[in-house]
């Protein structure tokens, strides 16, 4: 039997990138957004009722999804998504 005394902790992030640019640029609020460009890395919640998902091709995603307002880029460290995560991602790091 095995035993160990490691803690798993899974941190959804998967709307966020998506919400932290519908935050900075109120055009996209209520609007579908797919955020990535080879590849879906974030989706608003009114982009994944059209059935885009995270890791998705995003030529599939935008046919799903026309009328998205894409952000054809990712998340950096210096980025608003960038920024915007790094508090988040510091507690996850504490020991």
């Amino acid at each position: 039997m095995f035993v160990s005394d490691a803690t798993i902790l899974h941190a959804d992030l998967d709307s966020f990138f998506a919400s932290v640019e519908q935050r900075d640029d109120p055009r996209l609020l209520g609007r579908p957004v797919i955020v990535g460009a080879g590849v879906v890395l974030a989706a608003s919640y009114e982009a994944k009722a059209f059935g885009v998902k995270t890791a998705m091709p995003g030529a599939v995603a935008r046919r799903l999804c026309p009328h998205s307002g894409d952000k054809r880029c990712g998340p950096t460290p210096k980025s608003p998504s960038g920024r915007a995560a790094r508090p988040r991602t510091a507690t996850l790091r504490r020991p």
